[in-house]
């Protein structure tokens, strides 16, 4: 928990998703709570497997229990950002996991129960986004983008590998020029799955250039000596009330890099192995 923590405080998302959080009912909200962020979570009352999703405390938000199945690991939230785009009237968030050992059968259900909730919520919110993410495990149960986005109407916007061995983590929309393409983050702890970062394309007007005002100082030498030596020394930074006593700046900043190596250099590159091992070993 530390270390997921650290990497939202350092990527600040409004939401996070989780599959496979493996949380049964004795394990209390307060254990697995990051701070800042609500948390909804369904316990797969078997081994393993479960679903969570943490949404920012400011963004109101509500979970619609009546689109969950039984048979079905999902939840699904509605969210709407202060910030939201004029364009969207609210935000559908669905999270899913699809066990490996599906069949073609339980492949038709999930996707049905999808379009379904998908169906309903556009039906109430006809300029809604969807935003259905999660593992859906494709190389071992055979459904396909396709046939999702045929039954669906929904189209799979993750493009990096999610896992060493292929993109089994997916992130289905009804709007997908609104988004921009997800970014692949490291993995965290011990998992064997890589992090995606899902954000907004830039809207049109964000681009343009902002009206600047520059002001007439006095930059005497005696003055501008005075000031280097006041304010030079001077170093700022964020610190989160939420940081345990060794999740530090350094660490966070190691954990940035890393991120950055990725990106840059790829998971076989020296520098990216570094960079994960500094954060390790910290």
């Amino acid at each position: 928990m530390d270390e997921l923590q650290a990497v939202v405080d350092v990527n600040n998302p409004d939401i996070v998703c989780i599959t496979e959080s493996w949380l049964k009912p004795d394990i209390q909200d307060s254990t697995v709570r990051l701070s800042k962020y609500i948390l909804f979570r369904r316990d797969r009352p078997t081994h393993a497997g479960g679903v969570c999703a943490y949404v920012n405390s400011d963004i109101p938000c509500l979970r619609v229990s009546e689109f969950e199945f039984p048979e079905i690991e999902s939840i699904w939230i509605k969210a709407r950002p202060h910030r939201l785009s004029r364009l969207v009237s609210m935000i559908l968030i669905g999270t899913i996991y699809h066990p490996p050992d599906s069949c073609q059968e339980d492949n038709l259900r999930l996707l049905r129960h999808i379009q379904e909730n998908v169906d309903q919520f556009l039906r109430d919110h006809p300029e809604g986004l969807v935003l259905v993410s999660g593992d859906f495990n494709p190389t071992s149960t055979g459904i396909t983008e396709l046939t999702t986005k045929r039954v669906t109407g929904l189209t799979q916007i993750i493009k990096v590998l999610t896992k060493d061995t292929g993109t089994l983590d997916w992130c289905l929309t009804n709007r997908s020029k609104l988004m921009a393409s997800p970014n692949q983050l490291p993995k965290l702890g011990k998992s064997d799955h890589y992090s995606v970062f899902i954000f907004p394309a830039q809207s049109p007007t964000a681009s343009k250039n902002t009206k600047k005002t520059i002001e007439k100082r006095d930059l005497r030498p005696s003055r501008l000596g005075a000031a280097v030596d006041t304010f030079l020394p001077v170093k700022s930074f964020r610190i989160s009330l939420s940081d345990k006593p060794w999740i530090s700046a350094k660490i966070k900043a190691l954990i940035l890099d890393r991120q950055r190596c990725l990106h840059k250099l790829g998971k076989d590159s020296a520098r990216f192995k570094k960079a994960r091992n500094a954060v390790q070993r910290e």
